[in-house]
C-alpha cells in the first residue's frame, strides 16, 4: 500500500488503510480475481468484532501454480470477547444485554473508511453496502449461515478447550455470552443489509 500512497506509514497500525486503498492494493496485486475476498474479510471482522486488522494481519499468498490470491484470514486474536480474561470481568462489561449493546457498538476496525479515522464495524460495514458493488450480496451470504450452525462450532471449541486444559479457557458463561454477542451482531448486520 506504502507504493500507492506515498504518505503511508509502514509502522503502526496504517492509519491511512482504507477500505480504497486496500482494493487498489488487492487489485494490484490480483486484477479482478475474486473480487469478494476482501469484502468476506470485512463481514467476518465486524462479525467476530475483531479489532486488530491492520495491514500486517491480511495480505496474498502465491497458489503452487505461481498465482497470487487473497490470503486466507489469519490472526483473528483480538476478537471474540479475548480482552476479558476472566468470568467476573465478562460479568462486569458484558453480563447484560444493555453492556452487550454497548460493547458492539463500540467495537472498532483498522480499516478505515478515511484516513486516519476509526469507526465501528458497524458503521464501517453500513457503508461498504452502500457503495462497495458486491459487497450486499457477499455479506448477505455469509450472514445466512444459521445460528445453530455457529452454536454448535462454538459449543465443540469451548468443550475441547475445557477438556485440553486451554486457559483462560472457554466457561459454560463464557460460551453463552459469546453466542449471545455473535447473534446480536449478526442481527445489527442484517438490519444494516436492509
Amino acid at each position: 500500500m506504502a507504493g500507492l500512497d506515498e504518505a503511508y506509514e509502514r509502522r503502526g497500525k496504517g492509519e491511512r488503510q482504507t477500505v480504497v486503498l486496500c482494493r487498489r492494493a488487492m487489485a494490484t496485486v490480483l486484477g479482478d480475481a475474486d473480487p469478494g475476498a476482501f469484502h468476506r474479510m470485512l463481514v467476518f471482522d465486524a462479525w467476530i468484532g475483531n479489532q486488530d486488522r491492520h495491514h500486517e494481519n491480511w495480505g496474498f499468498a502465491k497458489n503452487s501454480d505461481g498465482h497470487w490470491r487473497f490470503a486466507d484470514i489469519f490472526d483473528n486474536g483480538s476478537s471474540l470477547l479475548r480482552e476479558m480474561s476472566s468470568d467476573e470481568s465478562l460479568r462486569r462489561k458484558v453480563g447484560t444485554p444493555f453492556l452487550r449493546e454497548g460493547y458492539i457498538a463500540r467495537s472498532s476496525s483498522e480499516i478505515r473508511w478515511e484516513a486516519g479515522r476509526k469507526i465501528p464495524h458497524l458503521d464501517l460495514f453500513r457503508l461498504c453496502a452502500d457503495s462497495e458493488p458486491g459487497f450486499r450480496e457477499t455479506a448477505a451470504s455469509m450472514l445466512a449461515s444459521s445460528m445453530e450452525e455457529v452454536e454448535r462450532a462454538v459449543h465443540e471449541i469451548a468443550v475441547f478447550a475445557r477438556d485440553s486444559g486451554v486457559e483462560p479457557g472457554i466457561s459454560p458463561m463464557r460460551e453463552g455470552i459469546l453466542l449471545d454477542v455473535l447473534a446480536e451482531r449478526r442481527a445489527r448486520l442484517l438490519e444494516r443489509l436492509t
